[in-house]
């Protein structure tokens, strides 16, 4: 369970990835998720309100191929990226970057994108894991 306070934001458009989705001005986040997205009656008593005019709220990004380092995982989240797939990093750079994503996914810590390993280059298929927990070559 997240311990943020659920907020809206309010007066924004919202892209769903094929363009603006009509009529959507608000969107609700509660525990971490979107909640409610639409106009404003979305927004609930206690809500933080955000200012959003203005702005476009976008899904969150991908990237497919990067090289962890440390910290990586917070810094892609703060460029609006929400998952990362890992090539081949070695596994003291992979075990604190897990354990980040950890934390930021129990609401405990800074944000943090999902984190997938990758072991080819081939694409994941439907019932793949996420995750991998092969050892790197040295």
């Amino acid at each position: 369970m997240s311990t943020h306070q659920p907020f809206t934001i309010a007066g924004v458009r919202v892209f769903g990835g094929r363009g603006l989705i009509s009529g959507v001005t608000h969107v609700r986040v509660s525990d971490g998720r979107i909640a409610a997205v639409g106009n404003e009656f979305v927004t609930r008593p206690g809500d933080e309100v955000i200012d959003g005019s203005g702005g476009t709220l976008l899904p969150g990004l991908v990237d497919a191929h990067v090289h962890l380092l440390p910290g990586c995982t917070q810094l892609a989240a703060l460029f609006g990226v929400t998952t990362v797939v890992d090539m081949f990093s070695k596994p003291e750079i992979i075990d604190p970057e897990r354990a980040a994503v950890a934390v930021s996914e129990r609401g405990r810590g800074p944000s943090s994108p999902t984190y997938a390993r990758r072991a080819s280059a081939r694409p994941l298929r439907a019932g793949t894991p996420r995750s991998r927990t092969r050892p790197s070559p040295t």
